[in-house]
């Protein structure tokens, strides 16, 4: 959890890799969320709540939602590349798998 004066701006969390649809992970960890308050990016919050839940660029995959070009560039500036792996959730909402080696 993330707070700035006293007031909570943000959470991630972290945890054992789920297999999505028959899609294997390709790690055993995964970043299961991470939300900020939109007047806290570009803050470095973000990227500070990262490298707690993942510190020394961990190895580890990810599920965000497509299109979400704001969120996959966060992801690629700390090391996390897209695999080609694609899921549909039970709402029709595409999610893109990215890995970080």
């Amino acid at each position: 959890m993330a707070t700035v004066d006293g007031v909570v701006v943000g959470f991630a969390q972290v945890g054992p890799a789920r297999t999505k649809h028959g899609l294997v992970p390709v790690h055993e960890t995964e970043l299961m969320s991470l939300y900020l308050h939109p007047d806290h990016h570009g803050s470095g919050v973000a990227s500070a709540l990262l490298d707690t839940c993942l510190p020394g660029a961990c190895p580890a995959d990810l599920w965000t939602a497509h299109p979400n070009p704001r969120a996959q560039a966060f992801y690629s500036k700390h090391g996390f590349a897209r695999d080609g792996a694609v899921f549909i959730d039970d709402h029709g909402i595409t999610e893109v798998r990215m890995i970080r080696s």
